[in-house]
């Protein structure tokens, strides 16, 4: 019985020994998490000002991006687990001066310098079990592990940690909230360390062993000795943007528009990413069946493209109907999970089925990025275009993405005999 439920798990994308750690990234995730919503207002709240309170989440976002790279340079020096061991540490540790010595001094110096210094926690934990997993999985099934990777990631992120933090923060307040935060970390931290055995992640996947230093320098280099590559990055960074973005410019259209309370609104919210919990194996499974390319571009491309438009005039055409502009925005929730593949493609770009580590560390560089491109978006052109021209931008980074996804060609790609390949394409 252990081994045909074992077969069907593996049939799903699922490996059993990772189980622990899907759940430990759900976890970690989470708790990292329930700061989002509130933590720039308290810093503003407790004497910071607006100015102050931006700089410090602007510089988090710097050393997140820097920690997303550095997960791919440690997973290949010294493996996946020394990677997402480096993260915890230095999550809780930079954690606790944060809030034991930073907050009550109220001096905006060590605050700026602790949560800085903490953002690279969270990259190097998540990024590096990601790569773990990716090392680890045959390439047949490797989109299907991917969507349960982000499956998790995304019910810490933002889903339970929004939920813990509504819970929480009318009992608590918000600094009692922010220390239950760490707790939630250190139990996903340790369930993390201890209870993944499989062996691929307790050593360097580089297998030349060149060191930390030549590794970083390899992962930049190999973006003009693979020019695809670069390509994907570029993606990456589209893929999450218009969606970090929405964080920014969503609230006040539904609010002050379309007029629902911000309850109503993260009532919204909860219900675009459950429903891209569920949708994250679904398109990984798809994607193995497929084709990597094909589903980008359809469901990716073109699929978030119009989701994207939809989220702006859907509510525009139904007005205050909580349930239609639920099920209106969900769409985007459904397509955001188009991307899974899009990590097993470019781990494959390089004309292997191994990656040392370079490839998923641009991986993660390209979320770290979409992090600043995308509030810098909107900064930049919400005054002057407004909400309707903020969504065509991004519908149309989305529709590029459609078209940049047709030149990524890997000869690993289950989709490559599908209709959506002729033999024009560019495969160079």
């Amino acid at each position: 019985m252990t081994e045909i439920k074992s077969g069907a798990l593996e049939r799903l994308g699922i490996n059993k020994e990772f189980i622990w750690g899907y759940i430990a990234v759900a976890l970690f995730m989470a708790g990292d998490g329930i700061e989002t919503n509130f933590l720039a207002l308290y810093l503003t709240d407790i004497g910071l000002g607006v100015h102050k309170a931006t700089l410090v989440i602007t510089w988090y976002g710097i050393t997140v991006a820097i920690g997303a790279v550095l997960a791919g340079v440690f997973s290949a020096w010294r493996g996946p687990r020394f990677a997402m061991w480096a993260g915890g540490m230095i999550w809780l540790i930079f954690e606790v001066t944060f809030l034991a010595w930073a907050l009550p001094s109220n001096n905006y110096s060590l605050i700026l310098l602790t949560y800085s210094l903490r953002g690279f926690g969270y990259p190097l934990f998540a990024f590096g079990f990601m790569i773990w997993v990716n090392a680890a999985t045959p390439v047949a099934t490797r989109s299907s592990a991917m969507g349960w990777y982000w499956a998790a990631f995304s019910a810490g992120f933002p889903t339970i940690g929004a939920i813990l933090a509504s819970i929480m923060l009318p009992h608590f307040g918000e600094y009692l909230t922010l220390w239950a935060s760490l707790v939630v970390v250190a139990i996903g931290f340790t369930m993390g360390i201890t209870g993944v055995r499989e062996k691929t992640g307790y050593k360097g996947l580089d297998e030349n062993n060149e060191g930390a230093f030549r590794q970083l320098t390899k992962t930049f280099t190999s973006l003009y000795v693979y020019p695809k590559l670069s390509v994907a990055l570029v993606m990456r960074i589209i893929n999450t943007t218009p969606q970090i973005a929405s964080f920014v410019y969503l609230p006040f259209f539904f609010t002050k528009v379309i007029g629902f309370s911000v309850a109503e609104y993260l009532s919204i919210i909860f219900v675009v990413y459950t429903v891209c919990i569920f949708a994250c194996p679904v398109m990984g499974i798809v994607s193995d069946r497929f084709g990597w390319r094909n589903t980008l571009t359809l469901v990716g491309g073109i699929g978030c493209g119009v989701a994207t438009l939809l989220t702006y005039y859907g509510p525009l055409m139904v007005g205050k109907n909580l349930v239609a502009c639920m099920i209106l925005c969900a769409v985007y929730g459904f397509t955001l999970p188009g991307y899974m593949s899009l990590t097993t493609i470019m781990s494959t770009l390089k004309g292997s089925t191994k990656d040392d580590g370079t490839a998923l560390g641009l991986y993660a560089l390209g979320a770290g990025i979409s992090v600043f491109v995308g509030p810098a978006i909107v900064s930049s052109f919400m005054s002057s275009l407004g909400t309707e021209g903020l969504v065509w931008i991004f519908a149309g980074m989305y529709f590029l993405n459609a078209v940049l996804a047709r030149t990524l060609w890997t000869e690993y790609d289950p989709g490559n005999k599908a209709p959506l390949n002729p033999a024009r394409e560019l495969r160079s």
